[in-house]
């Protein structure tokens, strides 16, 4: 940007201060504040970040959440499934293993030798399955959308007050003259026709676009129709229907983005009063030099004198171009400010143009003749050339500029528009400049040569011009778009094309920004770039306040809720507790191990880190082949519960559940107290209950008693139970 702004100023107020509305095509709004892109990148990992870190503590609640709520029931299954659920570690983790119990709790049951569906398991591992899905596919999701439409809302940002510049100009002897220094008119000279090629090139850019915002409907009028004056027609003829409209949003309007500028008109090539006289005179004069020259009067009944002259012989070398012509006399611009009517002429200039080929339809502007002048084989002679006295198109074009309901129809009117929050400087500058006539003046007055589409089918240096791909529609649709495009863009212009001007020191040179209420009033637009992004203001300050809060509800309930709860297993925050504790991955390991090699070799038994304090005992190795059935995976698709009395040996029964056996871990209540006890000495207890046969110790009211224990014997095909309290049986809950 800097090899092109010798000034150096941002053409975007880049300010994180700055807070601002951003409209929306809806009629909404949206605060934002204003990055470069590439500090827009670097909030968007930080917010990915961030969204990662509220669906870890959304994943931490949730399994809190079910491990209070889960009912395990008698069943086996939910309990290891349930452990599964715990130790999955995230939802991705989940979606598999749930996937799994469902599949074997439809087809992998039997009851009685038959086929059924354990419906209790199928339910529960829906259940955590979706769960699972949705927690993935939100945190995936709202990951997408901080990147997309949330955290950066647009790639916008408001109008630099210091790069804004529109030249001011004085007005002379109260007769809409004005002066106009020099300096200025070279500088406006260079910089009008960039604006009109840049809108000429997006508009061809965006012709499908184009076609649906700009609506042109054209006619061709035949030789001898019939017209509405009474008339009939002279030749062929054209008329064209032209409507379009465009909305303060698009032209970048911050604080009047439901403005809605409307223009509508008519042009044809028919009129009566239309009349080309087309004369031949000596020029020089007394050199025996014809000149020729076709003269288009204005049809207006008032200034019969007015008219433009076109020269053949002088004009035929060049390309094809057009000329406005507009009635600027008092009494057409009281009628324009009445009832917004504009009156003007586009006369084509693109007579004897020379052509190889001769137009295969009949075309108002591009019919073609024989060329007298043709000489078979020489060079630079065409067979056929454009006629000459080709119609003007009469034009009448009315524009109107509407705000909630209030419509006016001229641009000086628009302070009668209430409740237009517009600055001055738009509203009455440049507005009242590029909209005071219509937009064809522009374009014409300042670009002739390049504004018609025929232009690119012209070669200079051999004089021809394509007359077969040329047509007067394809003309006109091109001055309406590109008309389109360029009052699209006025008041970004002030920044983006006119800021060149900005801080030149010669006479004259004054700044129309500077005026009524200064350059930042009156900079209410904002600009579109790719350098550039809008950031919801929302969503900064939402995204990090939600992630501290859920953290805060995990933390408060890990360390301040639960430590709490009493052994009973009954409270939520007991079943909690327990849970929490024992479907540990580690401390289920630590159970098999000090079960399996009859030592308590483990130290921190309480902790999610426990550990080996005696080395040699760390040496010991659990052999897989003598683990108990319970802990084996099943080799058959269909498993049984396990069912004891007694000393006696375990035995299949034929409850219909899935692939693992229930855990034998019971709970239940004692009479007996002891004061104060606390959470470790409470869980010390039962680990003790687990590993020996002696009777447990008593805490806090609670008593834990482990009903049946397993005495594992390598010479034994099976697991045998030995009971130890039978006069507590009927008081067991499940963990």
């Amino acid at each position: 940007m800097d090899f092109y702004n010798p000034t150096r100023t941002s053409t975007f107020l880049i300010d994180r201060t700055k807070w601002w509305w951003l409209p929306h095509e809806d009629g909404g709004t949206t605060l934002v504040v204003s990055v470069t892109k590439s500090e827009a990148e670097i909030w968007i990992v930080a917010y990915t970040f961030l969204v990662g870190l509220i669906f870890m503590a959304a994943c931490y609640l949730a399994t809190a959440i079910i491990l209070t709520t889960f009912k395990s029931g008698t069943s086996g299954t939910r309990h290891a499934m349930l452990v599964s659920y715990y130790n999955g570690g995230s939802p991705s983790g989940t979606i598999l293993p749930m996937l799994g119990y469902f599949r074997n709790a439809v087809w992998n049951c039997r009851k009685g030798g038959n086929w059924c569906v354990d419906w209790g398991t199928v339910w529960a591992s829906s259940g955590l399955f979706l769960l699972a899905v949705f927690l993935l596919s939100g945190n995936l999701v709202t990951s997408f959308l901080l990147g997309g439409k949330r955290l950066v809302v647009k790639n916008v940002a408001q109008a630099n007050p210091d790069a804004v510049f529109y030249p001011a100009f004085d007005i002379e002897n109260n007769n809409n003259s004005v002066s106009v220094s020099p300096d200025i008119v070279d500088a406006i000279r260079t910089l009008v026709p960039q604006a009109i090629y840049q809108a000429n090139s997006r508009r061809r850019n965006a012709e499908q676009r184009l076609r649906e915002r700009v609506k042109l409907r054209s006619e061709a009028l035949m030789d001898g129709t019939l017209l509405p004056d009474g008339s009939r027609q002279n030749g062929t003829g054209a008329r064209f229907q032209y409507q379009y409209f465009l909305t303060g949003l698009e032209m970048g309007l911050r604080d009047a983005p439901e403005l809605v500028y409307k223009v509508q008109g008519i042009c044809a090539t028919y009129h009566k009063s239309d009349g080309i006289n087309s004369i031949s005179f000596n020029f020089p004069k007394n050199t025996g030099i014809w000149e020729e020259e076709d003269d288009y009067p204005f049809p207006n009944p008032t200034q019969e004198d007015w008219e433009i002259s076109v020269y053949l012989s002088r004009e035929n070398y060049t390309a094809p171009w057009a000329e406005y012509f507009y009635d600027d006399s008092t009494e057409a611009i009281s009628k324009a400010k009445t009832n917004g009517e504009h009156t003007f002429l586009i006369v084509p200039h693109i007579a004897w143009r020379p052509s190889e080929k001769q137009n295969p339809k009949p075309d108002p502007w591009y019919e073609t003749e024989q060329n007298p002048s043709f000489v078979e084989g020489k060079t630079y002679n065409s067979e056929y050339r454009v006629k000459r006295a080709r119609p003007a198109l009469r034009c009448t074009q009315h524009d109107t500029y509407t705000y909630k309901k209030n419509t006016v129809n001229h641009v000086d009117k628009l302070q009668d528009l209430q409740g237009l929050n517009l600055s001055p400087f738009i509203k009455y500058t440049v507005f009242g400049r590029e909209f005071g006539t219509p937009v064809f003046s522009k374009l014409l007055g300042n670009l002739p040569f390049g504004t018609l589409a025929s232009t690119a089918y012209f070669d200079p240096h051999t004089r021809l011009l394509d007359v077969s791909r040329v047509s007067l529609e394809e003309d006109f649709r091109g001055l309406v778009e590109t008309g389109f495009v360029y009052s699209r863009e006025v008041v970004r212009n002030t920044v983006l094309l006119y800021s060149f001007l900005n801080g030149r020191k010669e006479t004259g040179f004054r700044n129309a920004a500077d005026e009524y209420e200064g350059r930042v009033k009156n900079t209410d637009f904002f600009i579109e770039g790719a350098g550039v992004a809008a950031m919801s203001v929302f969503v900064m300050v939402v995204t990090p306040s939600v992630c501290v809060l859920l953290w805060i509800l995990f933390y408060g309930w890990k360390n301040w809720i639960i430590p709490g709860f009493s052994l009973d297993n009954k409270s939520a925050k007991a079943r909690h507790g327990l849970r929490d504790h024992a479907f540990r991955a580690v401390t289920i390991f630590r159970y098999l191990d000090e079960e399996l090699s009859r030592k308590r070799k483990w130290s921190g038994r309480d902790t999610s880190t426990p550990y080996i304090r005696d080395l040699d005992a760390q040496q010991d190795e659990i052999d897989i082949n003598i683990l108990p059935a319970s802990a084996t995976v099943a080799q058959s698709p269909t498993t049984m519960d396990i069912g004891v009395k007694g000393d006696e040996v375990a035995t299949p029964t034929t409850r219909c559940t899935s692939q693992y056996a229930k855990p034998k871990v019971l709970l239940v209540q004692g009479p007996h107290e002891l004061p104060h006890p606390s959470f470790f000495e409470r869980a010390w207890n039962m680990v003790k209950g687990w590993i020996r046969d002696s009777p447990p110790e008593t805490s806090g009211g609670q008593q834990l008693e482990v009903v049946m224990t397993r005495v594992w014997d390598p010479k034994l095909p099976a697991m045998k139970w030995k009971n130890v309290r039978r006069d507590v049986t009927q008081h067991n809950q499940p963990v």
